[in-house]
């Protein structure tokens, strides 16, 4: 939910794109945040959570308006 809030409210103010939807786009951030802390458990093997963090920036910045990548 809060990932979905925050979500609604940058596409609110223009500061994202209106798509992807944002249903999707919260899910996905749920779970690579799940995913982290689950490889952190685990074990911080730190060239994997690095791997893992550059996935979930990636979906991030898909976000941001082209010319603030």
């Amino acid at each position: 939910a809060g990932f979905r809030a925050a979500l609604s409210r940058a596409q609110a103010n223009d500061e994202i794109p209106p798509t992807p939807p944002i249903g999707t786009t919260a899910n996905q951030l749920v779970l690579e945040t799940l995913g982290l802390n689950l490889a952190v458990r685990i074990g911080p093997d730190p060239d994997r959570l690095h791997s893992l963090f550059e996935a979930a920036h990636h979906t991030v910045r898909t976000l941001q308006p082209t010319a603030d990548r």
